[in-house]
């Protein structure tokens, strides 16, 4: 950690109280959502399509979301076929097991059918 020990100290304090309260600050849970466009080239005005939400969170909480990994990486398992926010894994390896997939199934002569989700907030 690049930060004074002050900090490290503070920190490991505040993260243990935490612990043994087994209370987060709300203010730890809140954050800001900001639109990113996808792609500059096309419709800026296509909300739905263009753009792609992340969401700024403060950087303490941030540094307890990495301390609670490292203490519970083992108890948190999901599934291998999740490829979004799992280290070492994303669109490649998606997109891989995509054709794989449908490749699979075409040399047996099957028919694919593919269908993409898309969730409107209004």
């Amino acid at each position: 950690m690049y930060a004074h020990p002050s900090i490290v100290l503070a920190l490991c304090v505040l993260f243990r109280v935490i612990f043994v309260r087994r209370y987060v600050p709300a203010a730890f849970g809140v954050g800001t959502i900001v639109p990113l466009v996808k792609d500059k080239s096309k419709n800026l005005n296509d909300i739905i399509d263009n753009y792609r939400p992340i969401t700024l969170i403060p950087v303490i909480s941030k540094i307890f979301e990495h301390v609670l990994l490292s203490l519970c990486e083992e108890q948190l398992v999901s599934d291998d076929l999740q490829f979004g926010f799992k280290h070492g894994l994303g669109c490649n390896e998606a997109i891989f097991a995509l054709r794989t997939t449908v490749s699979h199934f075409t040399a047996a002569g099957s028919s694919v059918y593919c269908l993409r989700y898309r969730e409107r907030v209004w």
